[in-house]
This record gives structure tokens, C-alpha cells and sequence, in this order.
């Protein structure tokens, strides 16, 4: 039967310190209504001056990534115009070995 009321007993003790730890903490909560007016501008401060550094980068970036794509499309067209001028030099060269076939003349 001891052991019953020793168990019982703890248990109540358990039950008492719980209760007292709730009080406490919900007393701590209700003595903070929030930030101060200090701490807000400290934040938004620190906020403002990341948004600004990371929009300077990311400009820049935009800015690279553009410069890159138009050296891309000059550096197609270039290869297209030296593609197709090799085209139309071998056309013409055809043609004229055409018409020197036709004329029966030979190198």
C-alpha cells in the first residue's frame, strides 16, 4: 500500500510543478505585447540594405546574361554567313564547270 500512496503522491507533486511551469510560461507570454519600435527599424534596416545588395547583383546578372546571348546570336549569324557564302561559292564553281562541259573545253 505504500508504494500505492508514494505513487500517488508523485504523481500530485508532477501534476503541481506542470501547473506552476504552465503559469510561468503563459505569465512570461503575457508580459511581452511584441517588438519594440527599436528592434522593427533595426530589422527593416538590415532588411533594406540586403534587398538592395541582392537587386545590384541580380541586375548585373541580367545584364551578363544578355550581353552573353547576343554574342551568341552574332557568333550564328556569323557562321551562317560563312556557310552560306562556302554554298554559293561551291554553286557558282559547279556552274562553271557545267558550262565549260557543255562548251567542250578543258582545263
Amino acid at each position: 500500500m505504500q508504494s500505492f500512496f508514494a505513487y500517488l503522491a508523485g504523481k500530485a507533486i508532477f501534476r503541481r510543478r506542470a501547473r506552476a511551469n504552465r503559469r510561468g510560461i503563459l505569465d512570461a507570454m503575457n508580459r511581452e505585447h511584441g517588438y519594440t519600435l527599436m528592434e522593427t527599424l533595426v530589422t527593416l534596416t538590415l532588411m533594406m540594405i540586403l534587398s538592395v545588395g541582392g537587386l545590384y547583383g541580380w541586375q548585373r546578372w541580367q545584364q551578363q546574361q544578355r550581353l552573353w546571348q547576343t554574342a551568341v546570336q552574332v557568333r550564328d549569324f556569323l557562321l551562317f554567313l560563312r556557310y552560306d557564302r562556302k554554298r554559293t561559292a561551291l554553286r557558282r564553281c559547279q556552274r562553271r564547270e557545267k558550262e565549260k562541259l557543255r562548251c567542250g573545253k578543258k582545263n
